[in-house]
C-alpha cells in the first residue's frame, strides 16, 4: 500500500538523501560496536563488510512482516555469516 507513495517520495533528491542518511546511521553504529567488541579483526575490509551487511539486513527487514518472530534470528544469522563471526 505504501510502496507507490514511497517510490514517489524517493524521486525527490532531498528525500532520497535524508533516507540514505537515516539508513547509514544504524550501520555505522553497528560497525563501531562490533569494532569495539572485536578489536583484532581478521579482515582489513571488516568495517566495510559490517556496514554492507547491516544495510542489507535493513533492506531485508523493510520487505518482510516485522511481527515474524523468526525474522530477527534470521537477520542475526545473516549478519554473522556475512561478516564471518560465529
Amino acid at each position: 500500500m505504501y510502496r507507490p507513495l514511497l517510490s514517489l517520495m524517493m524521486s525527490d533528491p532531498a528525500v532520497r538523501e535524508q533516507h540514505d542518511e537515516l539508513m547509514e546511521r544504524p550501520a555505522r553504529i553497528l560497525t563501531r560496536l562490533l569494532g569495539n567488541a572485536m578489536p583484532v579483526t581478521t579482515s582489513e575490509t571488516f568495517e566495510g563488510d559490517v556496514e554492507w551487511a547491516a544495510r542489507a539486513a535493513l533492506a531485508i527487514m523493510g520487505s518482510f512482516d516485522l511481527d515474524d518472530d523468526g525474522l530477527y534470528d534470521r537477520i542475526e544469522t545473516l549478519l554473522r555469516r556475512m561478516i564471518g563471526v560465529d
